[in-house]
């Protein structure tokens, strides 16, 4: 863990030139990122984009599809928010994983152990702030960690016989709603040629679920608000809800086209989703 890491910030100005209307697919509103992107993910009050990209964090506000900060910095290949704002995970390509006050513009936590994490992992934070976790660098394994000291609290799926191979896409875990459950995404086999989606308990570590009837590369995974629902967003504009505790598929969308599918609930159970263009 390393403090005092501070990034460099741009903020634009208002005059700034950037197309965001034209020559866009069929369906979609504006097109977002400076250069290459790799990750990206909304703030909870909707009002803002975070565009994880080769140069930094570029930081759009949604209504006028502009773009209105830059953080400067190494490639970002993952990026995640809080869901009080307060703090933002970024991912890099070094493996390290660092834990940013939003506010300040610093950063708090530095985790850099290189064996341990991966940058093809999506970090997530608990509603409740108490934890943020991260998906291990070979994927068997779920770490919970103190956001604001970076301190490992505890361990999911030790032992559990999940495959990795290298190069995999970003694999997103993400929390209930009430804390309480975990859900993450691994590889279903060493030829990386579909995925599978687990849901463990936080506290007791209990394997909830495992959801296997899944023929492509996951992107996004929601909970609805009462936590019985898991919506799965993959590759191919492909969109489906689960029942956790049953097992049922719910719900099964194939016809989004091209598009990797981010899907997202509210918390008056409307379920959105955005998409990045594969």
């Amino acid at each position: 863990m390393e403090r005092n890491n501070q990034c460099s910030y741009s903020r634009l100005p208002c005059s700034i030139s950037h197309r965001t209307t034209l020559d866009l697919p069929k369906g979609s509103i504006a097109q977002l990122g400076q250069g290459a992107v790799y990750d990206l993910a909304l703030t909870p009050d909707g009002a803002s984009l975070v565009v994880g990209s080769g140069t930094g964090l570029w930081w759009y506000e949604l209504f006028s599809q502009s773009p209105y900060a830059l953080w400067e910095m190494e490639r970002v290949s993952t990026v995640s928010v809080s869901h009080d704002s307060r703090w933002i995970v970024t991912g890099h390509s070094d493996n390290s994983i660092k834990i940013w006050d939003i506010h300040r513009k610093v950063c708090v936590a530095w985790l850099a152990d290189q064996d341990k994490f991966s940058a093809t992992v999506r970090p997530a934070f608990a509603p409740n702030g108490q934890r943020v976790a991260f998906l291990a660098r070979d994927f068997d394994t779920v770490y919970l960690v103190d956001p604001t000291t970076g301190i490992h609290l505890s361990s999911l799926g030790n032992g559990y016989p999940i495959r990795f191979r290298r190069g995999a896409v970003v694999k997103p875990v993400t929390f209930s709603m009430d804390s309480q459950l975990v859900a993450s995404v691994s590889l279903m086999d060493t030829e990386a040629s579909s995925d599978f989606v687990c849901v463990w308990h936080a506290e007791t570590g209990e394997l909830i679920a495992s959801l296997t009837d899944y023929p492509d590369f996951v992107y996004g995974i929601s909970f609805s608000p009462c936590g019985h629902y898991l919506a799965v967003g993959g590759w191919g504009g492909t969109l489906r809800v689960w029942n956790v505790y049953t097992g049922k598929l719910e719900i099964a969308r194939t016809d989004y086209g091209k598009y990797r599918m981010y899907p997202c609930y509210l918390p008056d159970g409307q379920l959105n989703c955005r998409s990045l263009r594969s």
